[in-house]
C-alpha cells in the first residue's frame, strides 16, 4: 500500500507481486472515485491468506475496505466511509473474521492536525457492514491498533498514555 510518507493528491495504491513471476504486478486504487483531495495512511494493510482478502484504509479519502487478490488480480471487495490512522485487526475464526478499527470523526483532512477523540468500530470481514461501535474516547496514537487480548478483551491505546479495555456485549440490551 502506498502513500505512507505523507500526504499526496495521488490515490493509495494497492500493489501486489508475484513471488514465482516478478512479471505479474497487480495494482489497484481503492478509493480513487472518493473524489478526495488528499491521499495519507500512515500504517499498512492486514492481510487474511485465508480469505484472500487484504484490509486497506486511506484517512485523506475518509475510507477502508476489504480487496480480493484473485487469480493474480486485485478487486475492492467492499468500501465504507471512515476514517483511521490506525492498523486494522483481525478477530475470529475464519468463517466469522471481524475487521476492528478506529474511527475519527472527521470531515475533512486539514482536521487530522486537531481531532481530539475516535472511536472503535467493529465490522463484518466478507461485507464490510457494521457490527458494532463504541462510544468515543481519547483519540489513539497514529500508526498503532486495537490491540487484541485473552478472553475477547481488546485494549485501546490512547495518545495521553491510557489504556482502555474493550469488550463487544453481544446483547446491546443488557
Amino acid at each position: 500500500m502506498t502513500n505512507g510518507g505523507a500526504p499526496t493528491s495521488t490515490p493509495m495504491s494497492v500493489v501486489a507481486l508475484s513471488q514465482a513471476d516478478s512479471k505479474q504486478v497487480a495494482n489497484l486504487q481503492p478509493f480513487a472515485g472518493a473524489g478526495a483531495k488528499n491521499s495519507f495512511i500512515p500504517s499498512m494493510v492486514w492481510v487474511d491468506p485465508q480469505s484472500k482478502l487484504i484490509f486497506v484504509m486511506d484517512a485523506g479519502a475518509g475510507k477502508i475496505g476489504a480487496v480480493s487478490l484473485t487469480n493474480g488480480k486485485l478487486s475492492a471487495k467492499w468500501t465504507q466511509d471512515q476514517t483511521t490512522l490506525s492498523f486494522t485487526t483481525l478477530a475470529g475464526p475464519p468463517n466469522q473474521r471481524v475487521v476492528i478499527a478506529t474511527n475519527i470523526p472527521v470531515k475533512f483532512f486539514k482536521q487530522l492536525q486537531s481531532y481530539t477523540s475516535e472511536q472503535v468500530i467493529w465490522r463484518d470481514e466478507a461485507t464490510g457492514k457494521q457490527l458494532a461501535s463504541s462510544d468515543q474516547f481519547p483519540k489513539m496514537s497514529a500508526g498503532i491498533l486495537v490491540t487484541p487480548g485473552y478472553a475477547g478483551l481488546q485494549y485501546f491505546l490512547t495518545a495521553n498514555g491510557h489504556i482502555i479495555a474493550l469488550q463487544v456485549n453481544p446483547n446491546p440490551s443488557s
